[in-house]
């Protein structure tokens, strides 16, 4: 397809749950955790709560920055969004979204910036209009469902994020009251930026790792 453009998020999400649902019958003995960044945050939760609907419950969820909802620094003006979303319909993959998102606001290293910018398979611009009011949508849907979450989980936001709101993640610690509070965990990081699992000192980074794993092992 066409790349950076995906204008509908349930296809995606339900791609994935198909064979998420998949590897639980083969191996039902096992315990299963998803493990989600940003947009694959998004992704994550809505699994979970695909898997409490089946009866099948996930044993946790690894949450990084997650995409609960959209910070208001990389949204675009109330007023644009209604024009946005009519546009949409007949001209998704225009790049004309006004938005100051760029990975020079996600990682600090400047050195890990330019090598990402310089890889080929790496989306570079301004998010394509049909991309941008799906993900508006699916985090407004995604919104109004974290009350029923019940699955586990373990969630890690740096409070200088400007591309995904660290204040999110602490609704979702709020709102998420059918899971006990030994069962959940914000790990809110102070001054990191959005991508806080590379190109932010390798100790700090696998300290980071190290958090989530022992919280996963902890329930295997």
């Amino acid at each position: 397809g066409r790349s950076g453009l995906l204008t509908n998020m349930d296809l995606a999400i339900n791609d994935v749950n198909e064979f998420l649902m998949e590897q639980q019958s083969e191996t039902p003995d096992l315990k299963w955790f998803v493990h989600g960044a940003s947009m694959g945050g998004m992704f994550a939760l809505n699994l979970c709560l695909k898997a409490q609907e089946r009866k099948s419950p996930l044993s946790g969820a690894l949450l990084i920055s997650p995409m609960c909802k959209i910070a208001d620094e990389v949204k675009p003006p109330d007023i644009l969004i209604g024009i946005l979303t009519y546009i949409s319909q007949y001209a998704p993959t225009l790049s004309i979204i006004p938005s100051s998102m760029d990975e020079s606001l996600v990682f600090k290293d400047a050195e890990f910036v330019s090598k990402v910018k310089k890889d080929p398979l790496k989306y570079i611009g301004r998010p394509r209009m049909g991309t941008a009011v799906a993900l508006m949508q699916a985090t407004n849907d995604l919104e109004k469902k974290l009350s029923k979450l019940e699955t586990p989980f373990i969630v890690l936001h740096g409070t200088k994020d400007v591309v995904t709101s660290h204040e999110a993640s602490t609704e979702l610690y709020q709102m998420s009251e059918k899971v006990p509070e030994a069962d959940k965990k914000l790990v809110l990081i102070e001054g990191g930026w959005h991508g806080i699992l590379s190109a932010d000192g390798e100790e700090e980074v696998e300290n980071r790792w190290r958090q989530m794993l022992d919280w996963a092992i902890s329930r295997t």
